[in-house]
């Protein structure tokens, strides 16, 4: 096997989360990056522009993270054996308390979504906090613009715990809201750059009549 392999096979890893299959490579840490694990995350659907994003959502909620409980494990369910090195993350429930939701319709008043919060290290304890495609996992009390689809029961892999209810349509739609404004975190993207600084009910309000509205 020729050294690019090895290293191919080193960096590159799947999980299923929320049903869909997420390729992840991990990235070279940067300066004073020793508690955090870059990640790299190929989705199998992009969306070029929100308006896509809102038709393959079923809801779209403002609110703040209540909780995150550790749900699974995703990769490696064992110490490596052999010259691989383990790679397993953890997988989090994120809970979050609705401030309002802008469009489409939602019972209750929480939602819960899986994002990956930690890598999981032989020992199983829990190693260096995750940093997916430049996005920080969340953490209580971090408020956000959520884009979020519904989690049939088979996707929901639930261990015991309650399991989330929804999943975010993207990664690049995770947008925090900072001071009454969007923010957002995410590298290489296609449309959150746009809709920094702006108002989510008005972002909102542009798109509502997309959501939900894709076969």
């Amino acid at each position: 096997m020729s050294s690019t392999a090895r290293e191919r096979r080193r960096y590159l890893t799947s999980a299923r989360i929320a049903g869909a299959a997420i390729l992840l490579a991990a990235c070279s840490p940067g300066r004073g990056d020793a508690d955090i694990l870059r990640i790299s995350a190929t989705e199998p659907v992009r969306y070029a522009t929100l308006r896509e994003v809102a038709a393959a959502s079923s809801v779209v909620v403002e609110g703040v993270v209540v909780a995150v409980r550790p749900h699974r494990i995703v990769g490696d369910a064992e110490p490596a054996d052999g010259p691989e090195p383990f790679e397993a993350y953890e997988v989090s429930t994120i809970d979050v308390e609705v401030a309002r939701v802008l469009a489409g319709t939602l019972d209750g008043d929480r939602v819960s979504f899986p994002w990956m919060t930690r890598e999981k290290l032989e020992d199983g304890e829990p190693g260096r906090r995750v940093v997916v495609n430049g996005l920080p996992p969340p953490e209580v009390g971090d408020r956000y613009l959520l884009f979020l689809r519904e989690i049939l029961p088979a996707d929901a892999e639930s261990t015991g715990s309650a399991p989330p209810t929804h999943a975010v349509v993207v990664f690049e739609s995770l947008l925090r809201v900072d001071r009454g404004r969007l923010a957002s975190d995410y590298e290489g993207g296609r449309f959150a750059a746009d809709l920094v600084g702006r108002d989510p009910a008005e972002v909102v309000a542009e798109v509502a009549d997309a959501v939900g509205t894709a076969p």
